[in-house]
């Protein structure tokens, strides 16, 4: 089975490679050429470029993917941005970069069984903090940040793609060893 992680190079990433290993998978990291892969220097990885700026290159890359190794089984799309100088990044970044992705997945035959897409607790909001009512499915979202902003924009795009098999994870604040902040 193969699986495709974005982000792999970064904090969480490279802990859901680590595991995806563990379990056997046929995996592949995905990160930029200029990335660290201080942590990802298992010989069994496999690496990918991807360019989610530009979905005519995007499309062509995982249409030459498929040909060459078929589709992937699992997909954890880790990749995004957590700070920027200008706040519109984030928009450009964790929202369309996502949208052109899973539009070249969409498009190439490529949808896996599970896309499993790494969101945050902030595109819900922190909750009712006099009641400390537990967050429930039902309640309206509320980001507390750009960045959780842009997270539940992403989330509502996959939302909006018929039969597409995806998941949401919402963590908390992530820290432990090699976290950098």
């Amino acid at each position: 089975m193969k699986i495709l992680i974005t982000g792999a190079s970064g904090f969480i990433g490279s802990f859901f490679v680590e595991e995806a290993l563990n379990r056997g998978f046929s995996t592949y990291a995905g990160i930029r050429k200029s990335s660290s892969k201080e942590y990802l220097l298992d010989n069994r990885i496999k690496f990918i470029d991807l360019n989610y700026a530009d979905p005519a290159v995007l499309s062509n890359q995982l249409k030459q993917f498929k040909e060459e190794n078929g589709k992937f089984d699992f997909i954890i799309h880790n990749a995004g941005v957590t700070k920027c100088n200008d706040k519109r990044d984030f928009d450009k970044v964790n929202v369309g970069f996502t949208q052109n992705f899973v539009k070249a997945l969409v498009e190439g035959d490529m949808i896996p069984k599970k896309f499993i897409y790494m969101s945050s607790l902030s595109a819900w909001g922190s909750g009712n903090r006099e009641t400390l009512a537990p967050i429930m499915l039902n309640d309206k979202p509320r980001p507390d940040t750009a960045y959780g902003a842009s997270k539940l924009k992403a989330e509502q795009y996959i939302q909006s793609i018929e039969n597409f098999p995806y998941i949401f994870l919402r963590p908390t604040g992530v820290y432990g060893p090699r976290e950098k902040d």
